[in-house]
């Protein structure tokens, strides 16, 4: 087990489109450090500022140290994160205020501030700093056209590109982090609408746009290479009274226990368990043969009536589905919609029972 397992299970917090976790927060807090301290040290070697710019510069770092150290243990990742954009604005602010003013390269960087706080908390925040952010800008510029003269950091001309190359660096590198983070956000939010447009809400079959590619899919396959194709329609015996007397919360409850079950009787890939309409399930069974089907209708029917709900307490009467099977033998040529309309209409009355349809 990892150093970061205790954090795992944390809630994700963020907005809807970017949520994060505190191990990440933490990771990001020390990778500001880590170029924060690269940047001091630059800074020192290259030129001399004033003690004031020093004393801030620390008091960052400590910030900074802090929030990587006791995310998760003291302070929450959402603390953090409020933290990590405030100490960011806040740092920008007093260094350009303290040291260059508009000249300091550190005033490029404060559109990256409102970025942080949309992908680390949530679009209300992103708002707050982007306020912030150009309140700060405008001041400097009234400052600008007020003639105040900023301090500046007395180096050579070599030493100040040096340092605003390294300013570009952490400016790319910064960049490169946010835009990870959002590719990797989008793809996930990408992954997880496909999922769901393919997943049917509440059962967890396949949606009917899935069923429907799945149908003609093996119909195709079966009529080309004259493979046996086999279906199953399960019905859930009397769901419309179930909906009317017991309420729609018994009647869901139904439909997601039958297609739980289903699920777990037909795991293998190339079968497709999907909700064709209200109460209704298809089972599509490519290459398997007329009397494996049977035996597939019959395992489902004993396991839907051995399940413990009751539709009707009083009479002790359990939940039961009806399932009519078609299978279309080799070297025979089946159509979809002829099919389905076969498994479908045929009704006989009969509950808690297996109906088999003739092609004839």
């Amino acid at each position: 087990m990892n150093s970061n397992s205790k954090f795992d299970n944390k809630k994700k917090f963020g907005s809807r489109e970017y949520k994060i976790t505190e191990p990440q927060i933490k990771r990001f807090a020390g990778l500001i450090l880590l170029i924060s301290i690269i940047l001091l040290i630059a800074r020192h070697f290259f030129g001399h500022v004033e003690d004031s710019s020093n004393v801030l510069s620390y008091f960052i770092l400590s910030l900074f140290l802090f929030i990587y150290l006791f995310t998760g243990p003291v302070i929450s990742g959402l603390t953090a994160a409020w933290a990590i954009v405030i100490g960011t604005w806040f740092t920008l602010t007093s260094l350009s205020l303290f040291v260059g003013g508009l000249q300091l390269p550190t005033v490029v960087v404060f559109p990256l501030v409102p970025i942080m706080a949309m992908m680390m908390i949530d679009n209300r925040a992103a708002k707050i700093l982007s306020g912030l952010s150009i309140l700060s800008i405008i001041f400097l510029i009234i400052f600008e056209l007020l003639g105040v003269e900023f301090k500046t950091i007395s180096m050579t001309e070599t030493n100040t590109n040096v340092m605003r190359g390294m300013w570009l660096i952490f400016l790319i590198v910064i960049m490169t982090i946010i835009s990870r983070l959002y590719t990797s956000k989008l793809k996930a939010l990408t992954s997880y609408l496909q999922e769901h447009a393919d997943t049917d809400y509440l059962t967890g079959t396949a949606s009917h746009k899935l069923l429907q590619d799945a149908l003609d899919r093996e119909f195709y396959r079966s009529n080309i290479n004259n493979n046996v194709l086999s279906l199953l329609l399960i019905d859930i015996d009397n769901y419309n009274k179930i909906k009317t007397s017991s309420g729609k919360m018994l009647a869901d409850e139904c439909m997601k226990l039958t297609g739980n079950h289903l699920l777990k009787l037909f795991s293998q890939p190339s079968i497709t368990v999907g909700r064709s309409g209200c109460d209704e399930f298809i089972v599509v069974l490519p290459d398997i043969t007329y009397k494996d089907t049977l035996q597939f209708a019959e395992k489902i029917k004993t396991a839907i009536s051995e399940l413990d709900l009751f539709i009707d307490a009083k009479n002790n009467v359990k939940l039961t589905v009806s399932i009519n099977c078609l299978s279309i033998p080799e070297n025979i040529k089946g159509e979809k919609e002829e099919s389905i309309n076969k498994l479908r209409f045929r009704n006989d009355g009969k509950q808690n029972s297996i109906n088999t349809i003739s092609l004839d």
